[in-house]
């Protein structure tokens, strides 16, 4: 247990002796995203989303949805679900296989989801708490909410990025961070700078990716991400961020040679009550999923596949299928099991 953890531990015991204990950590929080992705200071992609989470201690579930008004008709994720029990992480990503269903769900106004015979589902369970998110808003809404007991944990100041990073260069996948907690309870982040230590990942047509400074000035490092806490509330005993944004940049060094907005999420505050009444924080299966599992890259499989039907729970790393779908693909790691296929409506 560190410094921090300990002090915590300590002051929560005195308050509880002198009747002053605060709430349970349990919340849900809901509100709205604005993601955009830019180029040389324009916009090139944009889209509203609605968010949840549900938290309870260092478990939390994040729900991610495109507001259907703003959503591309081309784009046919209904929902995402990212979630994280301490210690792996949780993504499940439900779509409409059939193009018309957006414009169809357009037209008539209907909120709720089609016919679940339509419905492709792809879940992820890897080890970890740290979601690496690029388009969906979830690392910006765990940031605001959930991110406290990890950043607790870390005592030498290199955490995760949250940026994607290629298997092939693992060595960029953490990065020198500093950051700030707010002090009232439930203690979120106020404030987060990720560090680029001056390396990137250049591709070229004829050779190999490898790993090459940055051009000057910007081999020496500069702060490539930034999350902030802009407003904050304070709603049923917790104190929380009402605004928040999480921004990235890179050299332009092409053109400007200044550091340029690559993407921004602005995130708002709509909805907020203690507690998660009893909900299972973890997604909950629609319909067959075909599952990538990661969680066993020591024991030298990367990732591997199986099915989980409609209405199942989660198969934990100990469970006697996820031994027998380890050695069905240790003999055959060319041959994952099949995806399940959509059956049109009649």
């Amino acid at each position: 247990m560190n410094l921090k953890s300990l002090l915590a531990l300590v002051i929560g015991v005195c308050l509880s002796r002198l009747g002053l204990a605060a709430p349970p950590l349990e919340f849900t929080a809901e509100g709205e995203l604005t993601y955009r992705v830019l180029y040389q200071g324009e916009t090139t992609y944009h889209i509203a989303k609605n968010f949840r989470i549900q938290r309870s201690g260092n478990r939390w579930l994040i729900r991610t949805s495109d507001q259907l008004a703003a959503a591309d008709l081309d784009h046919f994720n209904l929902y995402e679900e990212t979630a994280a029990d301490g210690f792996n992480l949780y993504q499940l990503t439900v779509q409409d296989v059939f193009a018309q269903s957006w414009q169809l769900l357009l037209a008539r106004g209907e909120p709720e989801l089609p016919d679940p015979r339509r419905l492709t589902v792809l879940g992820k369970v890897s080890a970890g708490v740290v979601p690496v998110e690029t388009t969906t808003g979830v690392d910006a809404v765990w940031l605001a909410y959930a991110a406290t007991p990890y950043f607790d944990g870390i005592t030498n100041g290199h955490v995760r990025t949250l940026q994607l990073i290629s298997p092939q260069f693992p060595e960029l996948a953490t990065v020198i961070a500093s950051w700030r907690v707010e002090p009232k309870f439930p203690r979120v982040l106020a404030s987060v700078d990720y560090h680029n230590d001056g390396r990137t990942v250049v591709q070229t047509a004829d050779a190999p990716d490898q790993i090459q400074p940055w051009p000057a000035p910007y081999e020496h490092g500069f702060v490539d991400a930034k999350y902030t806490a802009e407003v904050f509330t304070n709603l049923a005993g917790f104190h929380v961020p009402l605004k928040f944004s999480y921004t990235t940049w890179w050299p332009d060094y092409a053109a400007t040679n200044r550091l340029v907005i690559a993407s921004s999420v602005e995130g708002r505050l709509t909805r907020f009550k203690a507690g998660v009444n009893g909900a299972p924080l973890l997604p909950k299966f629609p319909r067959t999923a075909l599952i990538t599992d990661q969680r066993f890259a020591a024991d030298g499989v990367r990732e591997f596949n199986y099915t989980i039907p409609a209405g199942a729970n989660w198969l934990a790393a100990t469970d006697p299928k996820i031994d027998a779908y380890l050695r069905m693909f240790k003999k055959n790691p060319a041959r994952p099991l099949p995806p399940p296929k959509p059956v049109p409506p009649k």
